[in-house]
């Protein structure tokens, strides 16, 4: 019977402690018909009540093992569904210690990998490398300043700093997350990671393009309004006061550059002696 199936074995249970059972109901009967054969009846009836005390108590346990077994079928189900979904995040979920630096992981699930070139193993306990050595040494102090912020509020925590991948160089990324309470009152941090180093390049393409106008927009305000030119010399004056020459002071203000040559009219006031049509 050990080698039949469980659902197997629980049929044979049951129809067997039908039979005795049954059996058993007979002896009764027949201890209160034939009075001759009661010391036989005596003798087989409490050995077949406890075969009967003995099938309940082995199905009680059946039954048990049926209900613990259904448990640990849907915990199972509940788990692959979780790490399935944990997965398919944009990144990593972690559980950490709350020891200010280090960061040691209890737990780091499988998105580690694309977001810092290290499988889940290399970074939790027991592994190759501490995950709070990763964090580039300009942004540890301020995530460290951050969760202990979070932890003085009771409240989450979020920051974006630098990650060292694997292979080298660093990513942006923006974490959350919470102090908990492990199982023996160690205090925890669970949370998740994702990488948003596109978004911060595209920030700084944009901070870079705003600056750009910003300084053409200041360039061009430079030119504007009443500009003091000398009537005879057109020299410019300055803010300061003093007399600037017109090409000089434009490009002073301005990306405008000049280069010098000579009009037909000047040519032929400043070089009578020379007889020739400029405009060939």
């Amino acid at each position: 019977m050990a080698d039949l199936p469980f659902k197997h074995t629980t049929v044979l249970r049951r129809v067997l402690l039908l039979i005795l059972m049954v059996f058993y109901f007979i002896t009764l009967w027949a201890l209160a018909e034939d009075s001759g054969s009661k010391s036989f009846w005596l003798l087989v009836g409490p050995l077949e009540l406890l075969f009967v005390f003995g099938l309940l108590f082995i199905e009680y346990q059946g039954l048990l093992r049926e209900k613990e077994k259904g448990f640990l079928q849907q915990q199972q189900q509940l788990e692959r569904k979780l790490n399935t979904l944990i997965g398919n995040l944009p990144g990593m979920a972690y559980r950490c210690h709350n020891d200010g630096g280090d960061w040691v992981m209890e737990y780091i699930s499988e998105g580690a990998f694309d977001l810092t070139g290290f499988r889940s193993a290399e970074l939790q306990v027991g592994g190759t490398q501490v995950f709070g050595e990763l964090i580039h040494p300009e942004d540890q102090e301020l995530v460290a300043e951050g969760v202990a912020a979070g932890n003085r509020g009771k409240r989450r925590f979020h920051f974006q700093y630098r990650l060292r991948r694997k292979e080298g160089g660093y990513v942006w990324v923006w974490e959350q997350g919470i102090l908990v309470q492990g199982e023996d009152g160690t205090e925890m941090l669970e949370g998740f990671i994702c990488n948003i180093d596109e978004q911060k390049q595209l920030e700084q393409e944009k901070l870079s393009v705003i600056a750009d106008q910003e300084r053409v927009l200041s360039e061009l305000k430079r030119l504007q309004g009443i500009i003091p030119v000398c009537a005879h010399c057109k020299k410019v004056r300055t803010d300061d006061g003093d007399w600037q020459m017109l090409e000089a002071y434009i490009q002073e203000h301005s990306e405008a550059e000049f280069s010098h040559g000579i009009c037909p009219e000047c040519m032929k006031e400043l070089y009578p002696e020379y007889d020739f049509d400029l405009e060939e």
